[in-house]
């Protein structure tokens, strides 16, 4: 059996065990398309804090770099001479 792309990701090494769909979610027929929307679940071998911490230092970079783009967008915006309000 030839492995999908959603199993390369699931499978890959430096990946946390996820909900990737284990089939494909979009089916064809010969008038309809069905896509099927899994629910979110952790695989029975995920580690939920990994995953959790994870998400959290993802969520934190996020954060600075917003609040940073925020300032340098502010700034640049000026330079041009264009009034910026921000509210």
């Amino acid at each position: 059996m030839a492995w999908t792309t959603t199993d390369d990701a699931r499978k890959a090494s430096n990946m946390p065990a996820h909900a990737s769909p284990r089939k494909n979610i979009v089916e064809h027929d010969t008038t309809v398309t069905t896509v099927t929307m899994p629910g979110p679940a952790l695989e029975m071998e995920a580690d939920a804090d990994a995953v959790h911490e994870i998400v959290v230092d993802a969520l934190v970079a996020l954060r600075l770099a917003m609040r940073e783009i925020r300032c340098i967008l502010a700034r640049a915006i000026r330079r041009e001479g264009i009034t910026y309000v921000f509210r």
